[in-house]
């Protein structure tokens, strides 16, 4: 993460009320962000305007400049769910998408299966590399973001929107 001067968020300067309304909204959260995460206006402001557009953002750096703590703060701050997928060699589809699970009410001893959704399924969240060979599984869950689409054992496999 690279950090530059930006200048302060300013007020709305737009006739329409759709937009004056959007935003404030964007000030606000950048406002929020920048609490959590200091020193990267321009990445705080990046990632906020890649989120509104409906994208999705490529944060690299070394470990430890909070990427993390940014996406996990802007889940928080907008009320997503979060969720991590951590891109090691070992990474394995449930992983990411989740699996079903074998599940046995102590009452009736009824057992039966349920999909507990992984990462993927989240409004919010972020792949991670692994410096330990990690990084050839991050375009497979690129992919899936992109495609807003994933393929688990389930009746859809939609992801939701953020």
């Amino acid at each position: 993460m690279a950090t530059s001067e930006m200048p302060p968020p300013t007020a709305p300067t737009s006739s329409s009320p759709e937009t004056e309304l959007l935003q404030t909204q964007a000030i606000a959260i950048e406002r929020e962000l920048s609490k959590v995460i200091v020193g990267y206006p321009d990445v705080l402001r990046g990632v906020l305007i890649t989120l509104l557009a409906g994208g999705h953002a490529l944060i690299e750096g070394a470990p430890g400049l909070g990427k993390t703590l940014l996406v996990r703060t802007l889940a928080d701050v907008l009320d997503l769910t979060y969720g991590r997928i951590q891109c090691t060699p070992d990474l394995m589809p449930s992983d990411i998408l989740g699996t079903n699970v074998l599940l046995a009410s102590s009452e009736t001893g009824e057992r039966r299966f349920e999909f507990q959704s992984g990462p993927v399924f989240a409004n919010g969240g972020h792949a991670g590399a692994h410096r330990d060979g990690g990084y050839a599984r991050v375009p497979t869950a690129a992919a899936i973001l992109r495609h807003r689409h994933a393929e688990p054992d389930r009746d859809d496999g939609y992801l939701p929107a953020a």
